[in-house]
């Protein structure tokens, strides 16, 4: 699949000024459209940069931008395919005795098109709805098994989440 988006120069003096755009040695980006114009005040000129993917992965260039009074380097990213958890926005644990643990069993599948890589850790909501990071001594009644791991493209993997009240 080609990807292609404009780049617009604007000439924000008070005079016409010539831009050029330095061209690329990429087999990924290629640039159409003037590469070398001259653009009057409060005018644009247009680069079309056309991404042209031959993998999955993540791609970077930077387009080298000269006047007759500065150069300057635009960076341009090409974000690859991503890896996309399935799993359930949220967790609930009926009430239950102090100190008896209660574990949940969740699949967690890789829907998207990389390998992931996760880390669980504990995150509070809020009765407002906003959920911060909690401290040590708030998630110290869950437990996640496994707390790290790798799940590949179309599987799927077990987690298991433990909660374990300690004070009513």
């Amino acid at each position: 699949q080609t990807y292609t988006v404009p780049l617009r120069l604007r000439n924000m003096d008070k005079v016409a000024r010539s831009i050029s755009v330095a061209p690329l040695d990429s087999t990924q980006f290629s640039l159409g459209g003037k590469l070398n114009a001259k653009v009057a005040p409060g005018m644009d000129a247009t680069v079309h940069i056309t991404f042209r993917p031959d993998d999955a992965s993540d791609h970077s260039i930077a387009l080298l931008c000269s006047t007759e009074r500065e150069r300057f380097v635009v960076p341009v990213r090409a974000v690859g395919a991503r890896a996309v958890l399935d799993l359930p926005d949220m967790l609930a644990f009926p009430p239950q005795l102090v100190k008896a643990s209660t574990p949940r069993t969740l699949l967690v599948r890789n829907v998207g098109r990389r390998r992931a890589a996760f880390t669980a850790w504990c995150r509070l909501a809020s009765d407002d709805g906003n959920s911060e990071d909690a401290g040590d001594d708030a998630c110290s009644v869950f437990r996640v098994t496994p707390a790290a791991g790798r799940v590949e493209v179309q599987e799927s993997l077990q987690l298991t989440v433990t909660f374990t009240p300690e004070v009513v």
